[in-house]
């Protein structure tokens, strides 16, 4: 059998697709496999911020498209960048055992957060760390960075920047070693989905979905259905400054969410133990603690503010 997989061209996601395809060829050592390159609107545009891009699925739209026209069989796709509501006729067939979700920070002289100096200059574009970096050091500049994980650690000493803040995940996949600080879950909740892998295939395409599902992981599928539940209840999209973690384990699942106040000064973070028996079920636990902590006053002060926190 020939499988043919899309991906885009840059080298963390050519990692993740052979990630994939490595566990899928461990399952099946005579499939043939086809990986093909797709440019998609996220890799056109390096420069705006992707919160700021008028469409959903800048990564994914051109290779979901392709996989709907039948060009290719399978996409392999970050899960953090995958819409929630997914283009009709795609499945997520298969959600690969899930690397680290925690976010790190790479600093020029290997401080810690705490360390860098007053007015240091860090690198995010991502609303939800804007927010929780300005929560824990109000005196930092942050300033947006676009590009590969590779471009942006070039950008830290080339144009001037103390300190970046990435998903450790990429480093684990690109094999990148720089020295770095774990930012801790309950002070830094990772974004939904941060770290896994979303395998997906048409829905209809059932002979691809059984294949698949030999690399179904079923604790990181439950983690990442439970977080994207939670993004899907609250209808929070890209702008919105939240960190969602579920993390399973014996039969259970210890589910993070937190947001920080449009002054920066407070926050709310839930914390619930949950029994793994329905991602549905647990997302909701989590919500109703969130909601009754106070967290949904501070989504709705967020609602209506334009832009990056």
């Amino acid at each position: 059998m020939k499988l043919r997989v899309g991906t885009r061209g840059s080298a963390l996601s050519l990692a993740q697709t052979e990630e994939a395809l490595r566990l899928l060829r461990a399952s099946h050592p005579d499939l043939e496999v086809e990986v093909r390159v797709y440019r998609t609107h996220g890799d056109q545009d390096v420069k705006t911020p992707l919160y700021l891009m008028p469409m959903k699925g800048v990564f994914e739209k051109a290779i979901d498209e392709a996989l709907l026209r039948g060009e290719i069989d399978v996409a392999v796709h970050s899960m953090k960048d995958c819409p929630t509501d997914l283009p009709e006729g795609i499945a997520i067939a298969a959600v690969p055992p899930r690397r680290s979700p925690h976010d790190v920070l790479i600093s020029r002289r290997e401080e810690g957060l705490a360390e860098l100096p007053e007015g240091a200059r860090v690198g995010t574009s991502s609303p939800r760390r804007v927010a929780f970096l300005r929560h824990l050091r109000r005196d930092l500049r942050i300033e947006p960075i676009r590009g590969n994980v590779d471009t942006r650690l070039r950008k830290l000493s080339d144009m001037g920047y103390d300190a970046l803040v990435l998903a450790e995940a990429g480093l684990q996949r690109l094999s990148a070693k720089p020295r770095y600080q774990v930012l801790a879950k309950d002070e830094f909740v990772p974004a939904c989905g941060q770290g896994a892998l979303a395998v997906v295939c048409r829905s209809d395409d059932h002979g691809i979905r059984r294949l698949l599902a030999s690399i179904d992981h079923a604790p990181s599928r439950f983690e990442v259905e439970a977080e994207r539940a939670v993004l899907k209840h609250l209808r929070a999209g890209c702008r919105t400054p939240l960190g969602i973690n579920f993390e399973y384990g014996a039969g259970s699942a210890l589910g993070r969410l937190m947001m920080v106040s449009p002054d920066y000064r407070g926050r709310v973070l839930a914390k619930v133990r949950v029994q793994a028996s329905s991602p549905e079920r647990a997302a909701m636990e989590l919500v109703r603690a969130f909601e009754g902590l106070g967290g949904m006053k501070l989504f709705e002060a967020w609602k209506g503010l334009e832009g990056a926190p």
